[in-house]
């Protein structure tokens, strides 16, 4: 327990008697003054002494000057995880983090990386708040992960956490963090509830991040946190909470959204989106959206046999082009009716207008009369052109 008493305590935040009585209480009770605090939500101490601690008291050691002939000059660089193409994605001792609405196919984007690495033989911690460890082997298996693998400990460590991360759990997994290549947290919201965090306040969400995963990270795998979207209005395909979880983000950060839901038999797919790249390792393997869209990076997708695949995201076609190639198929379907014998015709054997549009209409689609008239000119010119006058 800190050595710091309540009178201290008051010189950062003032408080009343009954507080000071309260926080004292609690910390006689836990033999922890931090937790005490935490508890009266004076965030601002409690995160400052668990970053003395966890640092071994060697806070003001931060302020000594870095030897920048010691500091690699390589520019950093995503190693953990890959596209179809190879272009990876996630950032070794950094925590990264890929989130997205219910369903919308995030956890499925992280096992399947987490799948590819399992198989390549090297390691992968899951901290499970969310399922079970029978709902993780099930999936890790449909994407094609061999059980004897998912068996192994040492190519896959299993935890369901249902107490908080503390010195005790982080000295006795420190070894496996160390020896995995991915540390996969699912999710957020849960790991946070159980820890006491205020996911809406800053100084809460900075002081989670220091002491859990970016101190795993530190030991040197790529942290993968998985959090949920803003389903407010006003802050559509944002992740929910305070603004420092996308701030507090040293590697990747990612949003995956669905296109189809994934369910077994039928196959799914979603897109991914970079929100954030600190680096510029990973955006630079992306490409541009539509208007107000952020990059894109890749798609998820997900056959009704179950193999899956992660693509290069494609770039939007521009209105130009999706106007030529529409004329383009427009004039096809009406080459098609014409040819058709039992078309509707004029005494003078082309197709009639309103025949011509409600064929083409069931052969396309939705699409305006105009579009239907003028691809219908469009073929009629091209043939004149090419009959030879007499």
């Amino acid at each position: 327990m800190s050595n710091l008493g309540i009178e201290a305590i008051e010189t950062v935040e003032p408080l009343t008697t009954a507080d000071a009585a309260e926080i004292q209480h609690e910390a006689e009770h836990t033999q922890d003054l931090a937790v005490a605090l935490r508890k009266k939500r004076v965030d601002r101490e409690a995160n400052r002494i668990l970053d003395a601690e966890e640092r071994g008291g060697g806070g003001p050691a931060s302020w000594l000057p870095v030897d920048m002939k010691a500091v690699s000059c390589d520019p950093i660089v995503p190693t953990v995880g890959h596209r179809s193409d190879g272009a990876q994605i996630f950032y070794r001792g950094a925590l990264n983090t890929v989130f997205g609405e219910s369903e919308g196919g995030k956890t499925w984007f992280c096992l399947h990386q987490a799948a590819q690495i399992i198989i390549s033989g090297k390691r992968v911690v899951m901290l499970d708040y969310e399922d079970g460890a029978q709902g993780a082997k099930v999936r890790l298996m449909q994407l094609g992960v061999p059980e004897a693998f998912i068996n192994n400990p040492n190519l896959f460590t299993y935890l369901n956490p249902q107490a908080v991360f503390d010195d005790d759990v982080f000295e006795s997994l420190a070894e496996t963090f160390q020896n995995a290549e991915m540390v996969l947290i699912d999710a957020f919201s849960e790991a946070a509830a159980l820890e006491g965090v205020d996911d809406y306040r800053s100084v809460s969400v900075a002081g989670w991040y220091t002491r859990f995963p970016r101190r795993i990270a530190a030991l040197g795998p790529a942290v993968v946190l998985i959090d949920h979207v803003n389903k407010a209005a006003d802050a559509k395909g944002q992740q929910t909470g305070s603004q420092h979880k996308k701030a507090g983000v040293d590697g990747i950060s990612l949003r995956v959204s669905p296109i189809q839901q994934f369910a077994e038999g039928h196959g799914g797919a979603s897109i991914v989106h970079i929100g954030k790249d600190r680096h510029s390792g990973v955006k630079k393997n992306a490409v541009r959206g539509e208007k107000n869209e952020p990059m894109r990076f890749a798609i998820l997708k997900a056959d009704e046999y179950g193999n899956w695949t992660l693509d290069p995201a494609a770039e939007p076609v521009d209105a130009d082009s999706k106007a030529a190639a529409k004329d383009y198929i427009l004039r096809g379907h009406v080459a098609t009716v014409m040819a058709d014998p039992a078309a509707e015709r004029t005494r003078s054997g082309t197709v009639k207008k309103e025949s011509m549009r409600k064929a083409v209409r069931a052969l396309y689609g939705s699409c305006d009369n105009g579009d239907i008239d003028r691809a219908y000119d469009e073929v009629l010119a091209s043939r004149k052109a090419e009959t030879p006058s007499s």
